[in-house]
């Protein structure tokens, strides 16, 4: 190869190598900043519900079966909890009432993986609106299908978040279903209805 022919091919060799060398550390650049903004973009209330089930899967794995979450609830909610569950007692004896009455009211479930954790749940939460957030995981992460996990086994939770003598406290909680939300206040409701009659 001839000294002009070499010169040529170093001229594209460097047309090339310069803009490149400025695009890597702009896409470092670029990543960095969405990282950024993730984090920038978890609220306070996102934060208080990762911390809830962070703190929920420790205690329980060290005091199994008893964790109160009531203090995690705002003062009116645990007013109808209280309400609710007091005239289930006296009126429903041996039926099932109470938003609260079939299983674990964070995670959904009557039966988890023994060796669930918040990691191996993988435990992710979304904001919708101001106040308004979902929870979604998997409560057997191990049972798998082929490579992936059973959708029988996710679960998406919703929380209104507010806040009560300056910490955040849940308001109200559903359950989201392939047709259907259930409501916990909505359900507390719908059982004053019917056994506050009685």
């Amino acid at each position: 190869m001839s000294d002009e022919d070499q010169t040529f091919h170093m001229k594209k060799y460097i047309r090339f190598i310069v803009p490149l060398a400025f695009l890597v550390p702009l896409i470092g650049g670029l990543m960095v900043i969405k990282v950024r903004m993730d984090a920038a973009q978890r609220t306070p209330e996102m934060i208080f519900i990762e911390d809830l089930y962070k703190n929920y899967f420790n205690l329980k794995n060290q005091t199994e079966p008893v964790v109160d979450l009531k203090p995690f609830f705002s003062k009116e909610f645990q007013k109808l909890w209280e309400e609710s569950t007091r005239l289930c007692q006296e009126k429903a004896a041996g039926e099932v009432c109470g938003w609260d009455s079939e299983g674990n009211i964070l995670l959904d479930a009557q039966e988890v993986d023994s060796e669930l954790t918040y990691d191996t749940a993988e435990v992710r939460v979304v904001r919708f609106q101001e106040g308004f957030f979902e929870a979604t995981f998997n409560v057997f992460p191990n049972d798998l299908q082929g490579n992936k996990k059973k959708p029988q086994h996710d679960r998406r939770i919703r929380f209104w978040i507010k806040q009560e003598d300056n910490k955040w406290v849940i308001d109200n909680i559903a359950y989201v279903y392939p047709n259907t939300v259930e409501d916990a206040r909505a359900k507390m409701k719908e059982d004053q209805e019917i056994y506050g009659k009685k």
